[in-house]
């Protein structure tokens, strides 16, 4: 299979940047998302995660290897929140979820449920 060609831009990742640092809803590129348009926002998203100042931990000394720990530490909870968005949009949300949910996200990036979970 031959790897799917995406091009990005300074310009585009700065315009994201810039567009949530405002407050500002966030457009693909054309008149729809594309994959590339979605992989960058969540690359863009993540960077922002990453470099915050409200997570709990304090920053660890050599920035590489401390974002790649943090990186590590949040796939669990990105991949959950990433599974809620596709219950959602398969029209199965209900069935697992109240319309609220409330997780905790522990010091190893895991998702503890604490309300709005199904049995």
């Amino acid at each position: 299979m031959e790897p799917i060609k995406a091009t990005l831009s300074k310009h585009r990742i700065g315009a994201i940047l810039q567009r949530i640092k405002n407050g500002e809803p966030l457009e693909p590129e054309s008149a729809a998302w594309s994959l590339i348009d979605c992989l960058t926002v969540a690359g863009v998203l993540l960077s922002s995660a990453l470099s915050t100042e409200v997570h709990a931990r304090p920053k660890q000394s050599g920035s590489g290897a401390g974002a790649a720990r943090m990186l590590k530490e949040l796939q669990g909870t990105i991949e959950f929140i990433g599974a809620m968005a596709t219950a959602r949009d398969a029209g199965t949300w209900d069935d697992f979820f109240e319309p609220t949910v409330t997780i905790g996200i522990r010091a190893d990036g895991g998702v503890t449920p604490l309300a709005g979970f199904k049995q």
